[in-house]
């Protein structure tokens, strides 16, 4: 075998083909280069659609071209923002004790609408009603403007040091192992 393998050495050493057991190296001119690099960038700018629309190349070779005909056009994905568990508990108490949208609350804290949801969730559990906003009573007399915005501020208080208790109750339960 060791004779057999050295034959196909010298082989493709002489011509510059791999043997037949091998996939040859495909050359690509400089014409199929430039078509690939621009369908990726008119076309969503995605390797694999690239690779299927044309059937050339493969998505690392399509990413080197990318780097050599069109430099910084590349796209690139974004990196995960780390939040810690502080930030999540503020951000879901704007969440819960909000005036606005929670697209509003989630943009403030730079996360989206379904990242809070899902804070939500893992800090209170699905079917937890814990966070759930009080409705306010609007039947108020309008009269006492002054005095009804300090028991509206006072509510709103109570309701976020509700909902921080809750938090703080559950992490530990969390934290402390309860013996069965």
């Amino acid at each position: 075998m060791l004779a057999r393998w050295y034959k196909e050495f010298l082989k493709e050493k002489e011509t510059g083909v791999n043997n037949d057991y091998h996939r040859q190296l495909i050359r690509y001119t400089a014409e199929q280069k430039k078509a690939a690099v621009d369908h990726y960038l008119e076309h969503g700018r995605r390797f694999a659609r690239t690779t299927r629309a044309l059937g050339y190349p493969c998505q690392e070779l399509l990413s080197n071209w990318c780097k050599e005909l069109a430099p910084g056009q590349r796209k690139h994905s974004r990196v995960a923002v780390q939040f810690s568990q502080e930030q999540k508990q503020k951000a879901v108490i704007a969440l819960c004790s909000r005036r606005s949208s929670a697209e509003d609350v989630a943009y403030t804290h730079g996360a989206t609408r379904a990242v809070l949801y899902k804070w939500k969730n893992e800090l209170f559990g699905k079917d937890n009603t814990m966070a759930r906003a009080e409705k306010k009573n609007l039947d108020l007399p309008n009269d006492k403007d002054q005095l009804l915005s300090e028991i509206e501020t006072l509510k709103e208080q109570v309701r976020r040091l509700k909902i921080e208790k809750d938090i703080l109750n559950l992490d530990s339960q969390k934290i402390i192992p309860r013996k069965l």
